[in-house]
């Protein structure tokens, strides 16, 4: 996939483009019969439930005969104190916030409000699609100012996946006088999608399982250093090293029929204070703490039911939305923690025994 050229829609102005690429199903451009199988809102999951569509191919029309959607309205508040190279507020779309199938341009407009004290260079705005290896710059921004961009199918959000995986980031940089940024203010995003590609037909939803019961999902580890306070709302006072984000490789996926995902979390048993862990599934970006369901020397094991299919990954997707996050769970919470661990996670086909 090679994007388009960027276009500024006031004023106007040639932009550098980065291009990234990503694997999509084998979709088909969608003809207008009478009897195709249709999805018209973003939000009906029901449809994952359907074993109509584990038969027939379908396509997702999202835009109820408009030619335009807003994809996201929002106003956050942001500062920063930081000596670097660069700061950036990361807005990303909410739940059900979507770039749909058929989408040709995406129209960006930011204003931002700061303090007196401010000090940095004139804003810029940063992308990243489904399709981008890496975040690109699209332009240095003025107050209030329009950018466009155009999309090719592989830019749209998959079908059946309520988190979109655009993300958009108001970046800053320290001014002519130093390494320091200072930002105290609010940052205010629209972005709507323009129709103007053809709405692909996707093809039944196939099994993903492939004859496994149980798949892999990830394992890893941290030689994690010290670290203090609450790394679920972005809070840790790190010495050494930060708490990490765990991400299931590409090509790893929680399918949206399944019955549960297990995690065994292993820490040092000698060592006096202890990791919890958290999670959040491809139907929100919020974290949930969970309890163990069993520990034993060291090992935390937990189970995450599968309540609704939309907890799970679309059923064409190739890279998951899972994510987990260790945090700190005694002698007291969000206190302090030293030492290792390693984390291994699996996705069950079938609820896993007690």
């Amino acid at each position: 996939m090679s994007r388009h050229p960027i276009l500024l829609v006031a004023p106007l102005l040639s932009v550098l483009m980065l291009a990234g690429c990503a694997d999509s199903p084998d979709i088909e451009a969608a003809a207008t019969e009478p009897d195709t199988v249709v999805v018209t809102d973003a939000n009906d999951f029901a449809s994952l439930e359907n074993q109509t569509f584990n038969n027939e191919s379908h396509l997702h029309d999202y835009w109820g005969g408009a030619d335009r959607l807003v994809v996201t309205d929002q106003t956050v508040e942001d500062s920063t104190f930081f000596f670097s190279d660069d700061w950036e507020s990361l807005i990303e779309p909410l739940r059900g916030e979507v770039v749909p199938q058929g989408t040709a341009q995406l129209e960006m407009t930011l204003s931002w409000t700061g303090a007196s004290t401010d000090t940095h260079t004139d804003p810029e705005l940063w992308v990243r699609g489904p399709a981008d290896a890496e975040p690109f710059k699209v332009a240095t921004l003025a107050q209030g100012e329009t950018l466009s961009i155009d999309l090719d199918e592989a830019d749209a959000d998959l079908p059946h996946q309520s988190l979109s995986r655009w993300r958009f980031a108001f970046v800053l940089h320290p001014d002519n006088n130093g390494e320091l940024i200072v930002f105290d203010g609010s940052i205010t995003l629209h972005v709507e999608a323009v129709r103007g590609l053809d709405i692909p037909l996707y093809p039944p939803h196939g099994d993903l399982w492939d004859g496994a019961e149980i798949m892999a999902l990830l394992s890893d580890g941290d030689g994690l250093g010290a670290w203090e306070g609450d790394s679920t709302a972005d809070r840790a006072n790190c010495y050494g090293a930060c708490p990490i984000v765990h991400r299931p490789e590409d090509g790893a996926i929680v399918p949206y029929d399944a019955a549960a995902v297990e995690a065994i979390l292993i820490m040092d048993p000698t060592n006096p204070t202890r990791l919890g862990l958290a999670y959040h599934g491809a139907d929100t970006r919020e974290w949930t703490r969970l309890d163990p369901v069993s520990t034993s020397n060291g090992a935390w094991r937990y189970v995450i039911p599968l309540e609704t299919p939309q907890m799970g990954d679309g059923p064409y997707a190739s890279q998951s939305q899972w994510e987990f996050l260790p945090f700190i769970d005694g002698p007291e919470e969000d206190g302090f923690y030293a030492g290792d661990y390693t984390l291994d996670v699996w996705v069950h086909k079938f609820a896993p025994a007690p």
